[in-house]
């Protein structure tokens, strides 16, 4: 699991996720609507699904559309954050949204939760943030 790469320093993401709220269940901190929208907007994002062990490569626009890279194929969808703070995205193959808890780890790794069950499931884990559109998506 790599932790936190991007241009941003340390410095500047302690300051962007300051407002977070502590979640000692799952080890760190829930990121919070403004939070997320830096951490995600204007950036291309490599993540890796924990279930499936699929790796991709997404840029999220600050108009809130998102291009991705996966297994070799092109996507497009929508991205947004929903009224109760979680991270959506609709892909263009999905008939709805999928909305999940983002966090930041006590490791400094962004993840993201689902819950399943009443308990809160690893789902996503983000692997590196890049200022702009640097895989030309």
């Amino acid at each position: 699991m790599l932790k936190w790469k991007a241009g941003l320093s340390a410095g500047a993401v302690a300051v962007a996720l300051s407002g977070c709220v502590s979640m000692p269940f799952m080890g760190g901190r829930y990121v919070m609507e403004d939070e997320i929208r830096t951490l995600f907007a204007g950036k291309t994002v490599y993540a890796r699904n924990v279930r499936t062990d699929t790796q991709s490569v997404s840029y999220y626009t600050d108009d809130g559309q998102v291009r991705q890279l996966r297994n070799g194929r092109k996507r497009m969808g929508i991205w947004y954050v929903d009224p109760k703070g979680r991270m959506c995205l609709q892909m263009d193959d999905a008939l709805k949204a999928s909305c999940r808890v983002v966090a930041m780890g006590d490791d400094g790794v962004v993840k993201k939760y689902r819950r399943s069950k009443k308990r809160w499931l690893l789902s996503v884990v983000y692997e590196r943030f890049e200022p702009g559109n640097t895989k030309k998506l």
